[in-house]
């Protein structure tokens, strides 16, 4: 038991920050953003040497995303105040489907020129939804978990493919958590929206 923790200790420790990550941003927790650097500096290190070259791209890609979501949800960017949760705009979802159509041919031809990857299609996709999906995140918008439960099927066969099948197991329980997160931030909407029906002034006022 001693020679397999030793042996996969840094998936484990990977799964256990990225299972840290989730779970606190299921509870909107500013810290989920530190947790998820760290996540993806341990990934990092992971994939690169099983020629996972998008995913091990995307993990420095989400380090940036992640010092831009803590600013945004801290100060709400430009508005200097806390971001709120909410649904996610048509101009913004629809910038967020560019984002991952440029991402996927990007990635897509990176990989099938450059690299001996054998995952090409399903790496670039997963890649380009991860980003939309923490593209919505730091703009603390419910439609990011849409986008992770689309992504946490598609890596569990990535990962098992690749013999990461502790990886592979994280992601059943992190679309768990994708599904009760999606419960609680649209909860939490819909607490905000009585708190300011209630706040309005009656007519007796």
């Amino acid at each position: 038991m001693l020679l397999w923790i030793m042996t996969h200790k840094g998936e484990i420790v990977a799964n256990l920050l990225m299972l840290l990550w989730i779970g606190f941003l299921y509870r909107n927790a500013l810290i989920n953003w530190t947790l998820g650097i760290l996540n993806s500096l341990f990934y990092v290190y992971l994939f690169v040497p099983i020629g996972l070259y998008a995913d091990a791209a995307l993990q420095v890609f989400e380090i940036g995303l992640c010092i831009y979501g803590w600013n945004h949800w801290k100060s709400g960017g430009r508005k200097n105040k806390q971001l709120p949760t909410s649904y996610a705009t048509w101009m913004v979802r629809i910038k967020a489907l560019l984002i991952g159509v440029v991402l996927y041919a990007f990635q897509y031809y990176i990989l099938k020129t450059y690299t001996n990857s054998d995952v090409v299609e399903l790496d670039s996709a997963l890649t380009a939804i991860s980003v939309m999906a923490i593209y919505l995140m730091s703009r603390r918008h419910v439609d990011n978990w849409y986008l992770w439960l689309i992504s946490y099927f598609g890596y569990f066969e990535l990962y098992w493919r690749k013999h990461f099948y502790i990886t592979a197991f994280t992601q059943v329980i992190l679309l768990v958590i994708s599904l009760l997160g999606w419960m609680f931030w649209s909860n939490e909407i819909e607490d905000l929206k009585l708190m300011a029906w209630s706040d309005q002034p009656t007519a007796t006022d």
